[in-house]
């Protein structure tokens, strides 16, 4: 078994990105991101793509922690942007988990606790 610690901080875009794991709580982690000047597209506010990392990264690590995994499948829902300052946190909870198969619901939230995104994904333990 891996621990979230060792797991985040090989995680070399998590690193680059800034983000921060915040907690873990059975089996499941929280990462924070701050949005800076260096995360956001030409409207001003967060790239979706910095937001689905964060989400990924909070999912991926959840998932390998008792077991190595990666990911099979992954869908996003941006529900509102992520202004610039904001410290946005993905939660992970793992929703089933089936054979070497395991579901994984991500919410991303800011500061105020508003709704930015809904992550799902799909993991699948690797072979050993």
């Amino acid at each position: 078994m891996t621990s979230a610690e060792t797991l985040f901080a090989a995680d070399k875009l998590m690193q680059l990105l800034g983000a921060r794991l915040v907690a873990e709580r059975d089996g499941c982690v929280e990462i924070a991101l701050t949005v800076t000047e260096d995360l956001v597209q030409a409207h001003g506010t967060c790239q979706g793509g910095a937001i689905f990392s964060l989400a990924d990264a909070a999912f991926g690590i959840s998932a390998s922690l008792k077991r190595a995994s990666v990911s099979q499948h992954c869908s996003i829902a941006y529900l509102r942007p992520a202004k610039l300052g904001e410290t946005i946190v993905a939660r992970a909870a793992l929703s089933s988990a089936v054979g070497k198969t395991s579901v994984y619901d991500v919410h991303v939230t800011n500061d105020g606790g508003d709704m930015i995104a809904d992550f799902r994904g799909i993991a699948r333990e690797l072979r050993s």
